[in-house]
């Protein structure tokens, strides 16, 4: 799409369909779900009833619509960021200001899970039933996405209307003078940028680095959020206890950016990558002990295995937040 479309267009097209979609999930999937979701007895029909893998394929296929919200919602909260906001901020920062202004934009999104995970505490989750507080949510994350449109726009044109204004004033100055041209960078195709990207030794060392990231925090996160689930069956119990720990995540990320920045330029770049892994590691012992050892059976055990997950993901999460990614950045 970068190679066919101009920077403005790229940037509606990646992102609209997901607010589209959303829309459309509100509006009509999710009530007509019981009516276009096959039954689970229907699809085991056809994939056998042996059990295991198969009996989890059958779920997720008679609950397709959840499924696909899920994996939207993850993919979204990976394109906003990696894609639609860093490219923007790329082009609208120069090299010399990004010292300054990328830690302040860093700071910033920090404030995004408090105010998302407070409005899921006190106004989605204290919905009548799980139908209302999915529709509340909906509606926030579109009116979000015409935000984020309208915000875009309105910067966009600003910053072309000081680039013809400097273009202008360079002119007036000196008409015997040139504006030279941008040059047009030659876009890469998914190959060559793959054999680009395979052909440097940091970047793939890098790419290990964020690779082992995510499975960890995967494997470890995908078992704590059902021992959660275990703790608190009831799905708005479920949406509050998460959105009370998404506003935690964000206020600690705010405060060790801080810190992580501090001990990147005493320690090094090093110190910092290694901090998040080391935390994961250490926190993870107890965690999967509780599990291992069927601790997480007895209430009081549960609740306290619940908690070790909620700081190792904490930590984990802020660390990567804080100090990996500066980590990676500060390697390269």
């Amino acid at each position: 799409m970068a190679s066919i479309l101009d920077k403005n267009s790229l940037f509606y097209a990646t992102c609209l369909p997901f607010f589209a979609f959303f829309a459309l999930y509100d509006a009509f999937i999710f009530p007509h779900a019981a009516s276009i979701e096959p039954s689970l007895s229907y699809v085991m029909s056809y994939i056998g009833s042996s059990g295991g893998g198969a009996s989890i394929v059958a779920n997720i296929i008679s609950h397709w619509t959840s499924a696909l919200f899920y994996v939207v919602a993850e993919v979204y909260a990976s394109v906003s960021i990696g894609v639609l906001f860093w490219q923007f901020a790329n082009d609208v920062v120069s090299v010399s200001q990004a010292k300054r202004f990328y830690p302040l934009f860093a700071q910033m999104s920090g404030l995004a899970p408090i105010f998302a995970g407070q409005y899921v505490v006190r106004y989605a989750s204290r919905a009548k039933d799980f139908s209302s507080s999915m529709h509340r949510l909906n509606f926030m994350i579109v009116v979000s996405g015409i935000a984020i449109c309208t915000l875009y726009r309105v910067t966009s044109n600003y910053v072309a209307a000081l680039e013809k204004t400097a273009e202008e004033s360079a002119i007036n100055e000196d008409p015997t003078k040139s504006i030279p041209k941008k040059k047009k960078k030659h876009k890469m195709s998914l190959l060559e940028s793959a054999k680009f990207l395979a052909g440097s030794k940091y970047l793939r060392l890098i790419s290990i680095l964020v690779i082992g990231y995510g499975l960890s925090i995967n494997f470890t996160e995908i078992l704590w959020k059902s021992l959660v689930k275990k703790q608190y069956p009831d799905a708005l119990d479920y949406q509050r206890f998460m959105g009370n720990f998404s506003s935690l995540l964000g206020f600690s990320t705010c405060i060790v950016i801080f810190l992580g920045v501090q001990v990147i330029q005493i320690l090094g770049w090093k110190a910092g990558a290694l901090a998040t892994p080391v935390a994961m590691a250490l926190l993870a012992i107890p965690f999967f002990a509780c599990v291992l050892l069927g601790l997480d059976n007895h209430p009081t055990n549960l609740h306290v295995a619940v908690m070790l997950g909620a700081i190792q993901s904490l930590l984990s999460k802020t660390g990567k937040y804080a100090m990996f990614g500066k980590s990676n950045i500060a390697c390269r």
